[in-house]
């Protein structure tokens, strides 16, 4: 699968960083000259070839101390390279560091600290007279979002380990990795989201009204031109029309961001359950990718909330879930946050909705959806410790009598709400893995 890559980075310019001060050097400083005069004493009182060595060797540590803090590495580059620049979570990256500086004594050790968002590299060596040095290193990592690399810590010392000097460099460009969320890979999606978009399957829930008359019975806040008189008078109780809907063309992913919508389950926090939704996102969003070359996708309370996607505009699949690297759980969301009006019109919307469970301001959004005759499925994500059935609460039951769709997602493989524990094994369905059908 081709990488989408972020803008050039900017050049940057290095650090005005000091040498390491405060109590640590100057406890190194007290511990070594007390050291120093302890062996000149024992030498003056006691006399002896191996305390005047040991005299010696103390004086000669601490000019080798005062030169390396003195005359050590000045005029600190630093250049780093990473390839590639997005990946996918859970990948490596592949860091290329160059090193140069300047100085008018041997170093005896040099180490170099780089940090790219959790990672941390450390790399030792032994420079001598030499004045440059360059490495590479993989690194592994595993949380999605637009990692930066920050400034670099050179340290560098004498060859007892008495002082240690230190700065804080800035590279000479600045480095960004975006780390992808991994797609989920949707076991089953074929023999059921497609099945039911080529038949359209009703709820076990929903009256499925009179053949050739597309009727069913009303539903609380449907608009009153849809309310079939004649058949509701015969019938004694209210039928609606069920507005056509056409052939979808149009796909919206909606991940809820809300907080509420991602309960603790079990052993597995909310968070965790917000980061597997945010990889079912993903999953739906390839689908889209692979079957219709463009869909929408919807981000509650984030500055561009709704983006709309197009496969010609893209560099490859994986700049679909770009707007999904940086997504972040919402404490709460406003009732604007949710609205869908400007899909009100479009008479050919297919609505996924990603979320832990269905609370009442995202339910309002979808139940508005569905009055207006849009198709709306509703996936909810279960933690991959829970297993067997569960109880469908108020909201799903209604949901599901209004002719909606919902599943249970867990570990990629859809259910139907409630019933987890009623399919066959899942090994009876088979997909193609993500990465390496893309590839091909």
């Amino acid at each position: 699968m081709k990488r989408a890559h972020p803008p050039a980075s900017r050049p940057a310019t290095e650090d005005k960083a000091s040498l390491a001060t405060g109590s640590s050097m100057a406890w190194a400083w007290l511990r070594a000259i007390c050291l120093w005069g302890i062996a000149g004493v024992l030498y003056t009182w006691l006399g002896g070839a191996s305390l005047r060595f040991l005299w010696l060797l103390c004086t000669a540590i601490l000019l080798s101390g005062a030169l390396l803090g003195l005359t050590g590495p000045r005029a600190i580059k630093i250049d780093r390279r990473l390839s590639p620049v997005c990946i996918y979570a859970g990948e490596e990256t592949e860091l290329t560091v160059s090193l140069k500086f300047a100085t008018l004594m041997p170093v005896p050790w040099m180490m170099l600290q780089v940090q790219i968002g959790g990672a941390v590299v450390r790399k030792l060596w032994f420079p001598g007279f030499r004045r440059s040095a360059e490495f590479n290193c993989r690194i592994p990592l595993k949380e999605r979002g637009s990692w930066e690399g920050g400034t670099c810590t050179v340290k560098w010392g004498d060859m007892f380990g008495w002082f240690r000097y230190h700065r804080e460099v800035k590279g000479m460009r600045e480095i960004q990795v975006i780390v992808l969320p991994k797609p989920m890979n949707l076991k089953g999606y074929d023999e059921r989201i497609l099945a039911m978009d080529e038949q359209d399957v009703p709820s076990p829930f929903h009256s499925q009204g009179w053949p050739g008359l597309d009727l069913r019975e009303y539903v609380p806040g449907d608009p009153l031109k849809w309310v079939h008189w004649k058949n509701s008078a015969r019938a004694g109780r209210l039928h609606s029309r069920v507005p056509e809907q056409g052939p979808l063309t149009e796909r919206l992913i909606l991940l809820d961001t809300e907080a509420s919508g991602y309960p603790v389950s079990g052993s597995c926090p909310g968070d965790e359950l917000f980061e597997l939704a945010v990889s079912a996102a993903a999953g739906l969003l390839y689908r889209a990718a692979l079957t219709q070359g463009e869909a929408y996708l919807q981000l509650p309370g984030h500055t561009a909330s709704i983006v709309h996607l197009r496969r010609e505009e893209q560099s490859g699949e994986g700049g679909w879930l770009l707007p999904l690297a940086n997504v972040q759980l919402q404490a709460s969301l406003a009732k604007a946050d949710l609205q869908l009006d400007e899909f009100s019109a479009s008479r050919s919307l297919d609505v996924h909705v990603v979320t832990g469970v269905l609370h009442p301001g995202l339910a309002e959004a979808i139940f508005r959806l569905r009055r207006a005759g849009k198709q709306v499925t509703v996936h909810l994500i279960l933690a991959k410790q829970q297993t067997g059935g569960r109880e469908l609460t108020g909201l799903e039951r209604q949901w599901m009598e209004s002719g909606g769709r919902l599943f249970d997602l867990r570990d990629g493989f859809f259910y139907p709400a409630g019933l987890t524990d009623s399919l066959p094994d899942q090994e009876e369905y088979h997909e193609p893995n993500i990465r390496s059908d893309a590839e091909a």
